[in-house]
């Protein structure tokens, strides 16, 4: 085997320069930097490791076929974990928060699916719980109302109430006007008094009646630490995609937090 030692190989002529013959193997020894800086590489169709190659505009900007993610079948019911492994998505639970919102001096706060994070056809089950709520007037009372036109109206009718009750002291009271059957009234009525509650519904957008349930905690300032219950159906088969809270009276102050139950 000879040995040529030249600083520079230039083609004869033209500008294309051919090293060895089809079938040889041109080797560059371990150690060697091969050096390409600001040169054009033209890659076969097939390179070893890469497949077929690299195409910058399907390989990598576009989407990855799932199977070159993870191992496993890849659908709309699996999700790919940790271990490269296409799995069962997880069992439901998790409460993802949807909307916070703290007033210092409203009447009333609106929850529009679509708009501040609110989403209200995705998640089976939904809470909204209202943490350190005071009133401004005493015996105002809290309400919960529905719309089907994306809270353009808010209804005052559409309500069974025949099994709305308010459990008080031992006692049960069954309402009789529709601004204290969708709720629960005198919750923070008094100076030094605060209530929370927990308001709890479906997915509001299916065609079917929307049957709701609340529990309240009112701790007014005398100590007396009172629980209530109760719920409602809205009877109308409309898609609800906004509702509202507020009071009849006054403002209130707190925070309103809106979670979707996956």
């Amino acid at each position: 085997m000879s040995k040529i030692e030249v600083d520079k190989v230039d083609p004869q002529s033209g500008t294309a320069l051919e090293i060895g013959t089809s079938g040889d193997t041109v080797t560059v020894p371990s150690g060697v930097t091969l050096t390409t800086t600001n040169a054009t590489v033209n890659l076969p169709a097939s390179v070893g490791g890469l497949g077929t190659g690299i195409d910058v505009t399907s390989q990598i900007t576009g989407v990855v076929p799932t199977a070159n993610l993870g191992s496993g079948s890849a659908s709309s019911s699996t999700i790919l974990y940790g271990d490269q492994t296409y799995k069962a998505e997880p069992a439901g639970g998790a409460w993802n928060l949807l909307r916070s919102e703290t007033a210092s001096s409203d009447n009333e706060i609106n929850f529009v699916d679509g708009v501040s994070g609110v989403d209200l056809t995705t998640y089976k089950m939904y809470k909204l719980l209202g943490i350190d709520l005071d009133v401004s007037d005493n015996d105002s009372n809290p309400i919960i109302l529905w719309s089907d036109d994306g809270g353009v109206s808010y209804e005052t009718s559409n309500y069974n109430t025949s099994n709305v009750y308010l459990t008080y002291a031992g006692s049960v009271t069954a309402f009789g006007t529709t601004s204290e059957t969708l709720f629960l009234n005198n919750m923070g009525n008094g100076a030094g008094e605060t209530g929370c509650f927990e308001f709890t519904f479906p997915n509001p957008s299916s065609s079917l009646n929307k049957q709701s349930f609340w529990t309240a905690t009112v701790s007014p300032a005398t100590g007396d630490m009172r629980f209530l219950t109760g719920g409602s159906t809205w009877t109308s088969t409309a898609a609800v995609d906004a509702f509202q809270f507020k009071i009849d009276s006054g403002t209130f102050s707190g925070t309103l937090k809106l979670y979707g139950i996956s």
